[in-house]
């Protein structure tokens, strides 16, 4: 509880340090050339067993609300979704959930709809992975949980760099301009896919409200030109020399 709140109410600087924290994790768990096997069956796979994919581990408040959202617009069908580490008797209270509520949904309406812990590896065969790579592969795009949303800091984890290297679009529900930020570092983003004008919003629930209209829509179609996206960004993770930014980003702010 003090560690969130602690972030909540400062301003930091951003360390990024988790594109070489989810490199090491993949690797740990699959061979070298997986991430490149699993976007070729992921583009021969023309018939997605769902439509996202929504990882969720540590239960945080933006990921209750997805959550929520997701389950009263009827659209967990139609994802693989996981929530780990969930607890239906540790919700949010009334005044957070109103940071979220973009729709004057009740609270008591929140407290009965927001999913309990859910589990995927009944559909896994390999239980271990930090890339579930079956689950990337019958899925046509990312709905990423970041670890914070709003417009107090910039802050980017190994969830965000997941789809890139296996290649995924993605819907990423985090903090205020995420995607100008990856955009910066050489990554594509998909507005031709998405209304990524959440990207934009500094209010929580304005940001998810277009997330979840996103997620309703299901006119996705992956083009050459996408696909071209799909292959730059994945070799343009394992190409980045993280090293010499993280020393460039300290000597800056130092």
């Amino acid at each position: 509880k003090y560690f969130d709140d602690y972030w909540n109410q400062i301003d930091v600087l951003g360390i990024d340090i988790f594109e070489l924290i989810h490199h090491t994790r993949h690797f740990d768990h699959h061979s070298s050339k997986a991430h490149k096997s699993c976007l070729k069956r992921y583009l021969l796979a023309k018939d997605k067993g769902k439509k996202y994919l929504n990882l969720n581990g540590r239960t945080r408040p933006n990921k209750q609300c997805l959550l929520f959202y997701l389950a009263k617009n009827n659209l967990l069908e139609d994802g693989y979704v996981s929530n780990l580490f969930a607890d239906k008797d540790n919700l949010i209270d009334e005044t957070m959930f109103e940071n979220y509520n973009f729709d004057n949904s009740k609270y008591e309406d929140f407290k009965k709809i927001c999913p309990p812990r859910m589990e995927l590896d009944n559909i896994l065969s390999d239980r271990s992975s930090e890339s579930p790579v079956e689950l990337y592969n019958n899925s046509i795009y990312s709905l990423v949980s970041e670890t914070f949303t709003g417009d107090t800091v910039r802050f980017i984890t190994e969830k965000t760099y997941k789809p890139m290297l296996m290649g995924h679009p993605f819907l990423i529900f985090g903090t205020t301009k995420t995607l100008d930020l990856i955009q910066q570092r050489g990554y594509y983003t998909f507005p031709e896919l998405f209304d990524e004008s959440y990207d934009s919003e500094t209010e929580s629930k304005n940001s998810l409200r277009i997330i979840i209209e996103n997620v309703k829509c299901n006119n996705i179609k992956l083009s050459k030109s996408i696909v071209k996206k799909l292959k730059h960004n994945q070799m343009h993770f394992l190409s980045l020399p993280s090293k010499s930014i993280l020393k460039d980003q300290l000597r800056k702010f130092l």
